[in-house]
């Protein structure tokens, strides 16, 4: 019973989260973005950036060292932590400080997979068998050093696996949106992906590199 009651109180503070993050004020105003972004208007500019092939095995030793200092640390965590940090320096050399200048907002939209059953009348095999829905999260670039950002952005990420926020983002996405005027869901995504820089997900690439025409 108190699993039920603790379930259902959270599931009413994910809600309102959810809807606070649709209404959530813009990003910061960084030389990294478009100006135009708020109306999703497509500047006619696009750059295709490649990073060199990343070691697992060191990131999973960053992970191993960080959660033998205390504090559970997953893959995710470190990788978003070297996102922020990315941003920051890529800011900071475009003319941005961090450090002596006003507090930075910056947000990743969060792609969250859940199972479901796989529908039994064809090919298992040939199913993708997971929902997927869009959780916007704050993205710490503040902290001057890897460590500090580490732990901080491993708190924000915390929320995700501790709480009702991505079932309760996926009942509203399957069994609230499509009940809602055209007009209402297209706003819903425009604030959403408006107010969000990036979408970081940890989907795996390729085993073998590939290149593009």
């Amino acid at each position: 019973v108190l699993g039920k009651v603790w379930y259902a109180m959270d599931a009413v503070r994910s809600a309102w989260k959810l809807d606070r993050m649709i209404k959530a004020p813009f990003e910061t105003d960084l030389p990294i973005l478009d100006p135009n972004r708020r109306e999703l208007a497509y500047s006619g500019k696009r750059v295709t950036v490649t990073f060199p092939a990343l070691s697992l095995q060191y990131v999973k030793k960053i992970k191993d060292a960080a959660t033998e200092q205390g504090s559970k640390t997953t893959v995710n965590d470190v990788m978003y932590s070297v996102w922020a940090g990315a941003l920051r320096r890529r800011c900071e050399a475009l003319g941005r400080p961090f450090s002596a200048g006003p507090p930075v907002v910056l947000r990743a939209l969060l792609p969250v997979a859940l199972p479901r059953d796989a529908d039994k009348r064809f090919d298992v095999s040939d199913q993708v068998k997971n929902n997927f829905t869009f959780l916007g999260m704050e993205m710490d670039a503040m902290p001057d050093t890897p460590k500090e950002r580490l732990a901080s952005n491993r708190d924000i990420l915390s929320v995700v696996k501790t709480s009702t926020l991505a079932p309760v983002s996926l009942d509203i996405l399957l069994n609230v949106r499509p009940k809602l005027p055209t007009g209402a869901r297209l706003q819903m995504a425009r604030d959403l992906f408006s107010k969000h820089c990036i979408v970081f997900s940890n989907v795996p690439g390729p085993v073998s590199p590939t290149g593009s025409l």
